[in-house]
């Protein structure tokens, strides 16, 4: 497979079947883009001729594995090339699967593509939580970041995770290279996506810990911070202006797992690089990367809690759901835990939230579910943004265990990858209102969109539903933003949208509060 830097957002899907060799044989030959499609564009399929084989069935599968297109050519209509374009209605993440019958068996093979609803990134978007781990500079060529970057652009991720690892930047003690930066903020200016910058990891050439590598470390984040900042010449010299620049950054990463000192320690270096940062840009925010109660609360007193203006938890518990492993429960609580250290009024990006997944179907739902679930919690707890991790998987193996939405080998999506851009549809704009508990298993969470509501609805539990008396201008849709018909709301481990135009929060949450769940008891809350 040959990859081009795109040029175009509707180029049609072409999957081209050119041998019996597994993983080789069933292609996506995409000319200028990755295999997404937009709302209008139709799927265009063609499968190559083959001699010898006895038939040939194509089907088609959605999130929900059910068929959405069965085709089967026997004989001599295996023999010439067959073309199909269909319109496929449907958004989501699809699952094509070629069964070619042989004299001696049969081969399967597969694929993925995808149909999601059109929330590119038109202009940047400050004000959008919705944000994803691409760390460009650290893990892409040049010619696979325009690839990612606009994937990213075409699901409506505003924000990017972007790691300025020192040991790249500064190498060698008083050596800059900036390439690797530079190619990641100028892929991102180009898509309108946003920055959180994290600052990392001590450079080779400096000794860890040491008061003076501290001092080094400063002068690396503030020389970072001074070349992407609003209005650098940078912008210019790139004609990138007038992209809003960087102003957010994370100071470490994961200092629980990637810190070998204590808190104290930690507070030392959080609030000498701060000092540098805002030095080099006064509007610059600082952000706090957590680790336990007794890190945190010996590194802020060390820091002073002047000396950031966010902090950024983290969040995993795969293969279990936020609920089995009690992430709800974590992400509900963590400002209160912050603020009983006296901190208040600071932001909080959740930095990382992911859960894994194989190309095995359950696997990818899953991922999907987590996804949307973890996401809906972080903000009805108040998260201002929230990064999954990750964007595209680290190695080229697509069978094995990845938190990426996108496939590296051939940037083919997963199930997660529809429902984020399915979960960007519904909510940018929305502010969360209130959760509205009626039965424990039931997560009924309220947004206020325009004059209007967005509610998103799931069981933790068994499958139920909601009866209620809802408006008649109320519209129902899936994980991947397909139309549900009227009537009861399914409560099932996928989330349901629920949009109300006309109707505020608290009239839906009357109504809600009329209806009837049937299918889930209190014998059912955890």
């Amino acid at each position: 497979m040959h990859i081009r830097v795109p040029a175009l957002l509707t180029i049609p899907i072409i999957l081209t079947f050119t041998s019996f060799t597994p993983g080789q044989s069933l292609l996506i030959e995409h000319r200028n883009t990755p295999p997404l499609l937009l709302a209008d564009e139709p799927l265009n399929l063609m499968i190559s001729p083959t001699e010898g084989v006895t038939s040939k069935t194509l089907v088609i599968r959605d999130f929900y594995d059910h068929v959405v297109f069965s085709r089967t050519w026997k004989g001599n209509e295996c023999v010439k090339p067959i073309h199909l374009t269909l319109p496929l209605p449907r958004f989501g993440v699809f699952r094509v699967i070629l069964t070619t019958g042989k004299p001696n068996g049969s081969i399967v093979e597969e694929t993925t593509f995808a149909r999601i609803p059109d929330v590119r990134l038109t202009t940047p978007k400050p004000d959008s939580p919705f944000g994803i781990g691409a760390y460009y500079a650290m893990r892409f060529s040049p010619e696979q970041a325009s690839v990612a970057a606009n994937i990213q652009n075409l699901i409506g991720a505003a924000w990017n995770r972007e790691e300025f690892l020192w040991d790249i930047i500064e190498p060698e003690k008083d050596r800059w290279t900036w390439e690797k930066a530079d190619m990641a903020v100028r892929e991102c200016a180009r898509n309108n996506i946003l920055f959180l910058g994290l600052l990392d990891y001590w450079g080779k050439w400096a000794v860890p810990l040491a008061d003076e590598s501290d001092v080094w470390f400063a002068r690396y984040a503030a020389a970072v911070a001074k070349r992407y900042s609003p209005g650098a010449p940078f912008y210019q010299d790139e004609g990138l202006q007038p992209y809003p620049g960087i102003r957010h950054w994370e100071v470490w990463n994961e200092p629980a797992t990637f810190w070998t000192g204590d808190g104290t320690r930690f507070g030392q270096l959080l609030k000498t690089a701060s000092q540098s940062i805002r030095n080099a840009d006064p509007k610059a925010s600082v952000f706090f990367s957590e680790a336990d109660e007794t890190f945190n609360r010996d590194a802020l007193a060390a820091a002073g809690l002047d000396a950031f203006q966010g902090v950024t938890p983290h969040y995993y518990c795969p293969p279990r759901t936020p609920e089995q492993g009690g992430v709800d429960i974590q992400m509900l609580t963590t400002p209160e835990r912050f603020a009983a250290l006296g901190v208040r009024g600071k932001s909080f990006w959740v930095s990382e939230v992911g859960w894994h997944s194989t190309m095995e179907p359950g696997q990818m739902r899953n991922q999907a579910v987590c996804l949307v679930r973890s996401y809906i919690y972080c903000l009805a707890a108040g998260m201002d943004k929230v990064f999954w991790y990750n964007f595209v998987n680290d190695t080229p193996d697509k069978n094995a265990h990845h938190f990426g939405l996108v496939n590296r080998e051939d940037w083919t999506p997963r199930f997660g990858l529809g429902a984020y851009a399915a979960m960007v549809h519904f909510l940018e704009g929305a502010r969360f209102s209130r959760r509205v508990e009626i039965l424990k298993p039931a997560r009924i969470f309220l947004f206020s969109k325009g004059a209007g509501t967005v509610a998103v609805l799931w069981s933790a539990g068994p499958d139920g539903v909601l009866d209620a008396p809802l408006p008649d201008d109320t519209r129902l849709s899936d994980i991947m933003s397909n139309p549900l018909p009227p009537g009861p709301i399914p409560l099932r481990a996928d989330p349901v949208y629920l949009e109300a135009p006309s109707t505020t929060p608290e009239g839906i949450e009357h109504i809600i509060r009329a209806g009837r769940i049937t299918g889930i008891s209190p014998a059912h809350m955890r």
